[in-house]
């Protein structure tokens, strides 16, 4: 997964990076150039938080995964300046978090 993660990074960074002199004048002003990095790994880095949730109740594996998927996704609205991840995060993790508390997934 981090080895998947690091391989898309650099494919998106090389299109995106590859439009020119501009292109490179801009990213070396870029506060957030970095960010991308960053959040490439933080859900397979995030993802051993499973293990204990998991320990405790199997059936709360995917809604602890959709809070981690929904905390993942919170930057990129900063990275991209696209408030439709905003609008996911949101839907992701609220609804991870009404799972996990309202006892719909069976716990074994």
């Amino acid at each position: 997964m981090v080895c998947w993660c690091s391989v898309v990074f650099h494919i998106s960074d090389d299109r995106v990076s590859g439009e020119g002199e501009q292109s490179s004048a801009f990213e070396q002003r870029n506060a957030l150039r970095w960010l991308g990095m960053q959040v490439a790994f933080v859900l397979p880095l995030s993802m051993p938080l499973l293990l204990p949730v998991t320990r405790y109740s199997i059936g709360l594996f995917y809604p602890a995964m959709m809070i981690l998927l929904g905390a993942h996704y919170l930057p990129f609205v900063f990275l991209y300046g696209m408030r439709v991840f905003a609008a996911l995060a949101v839907f992701l993790l609220g609804g991870g978090l009404y799972l996990a508390v309202s006892g719909l997934i069976d716990s074994a």
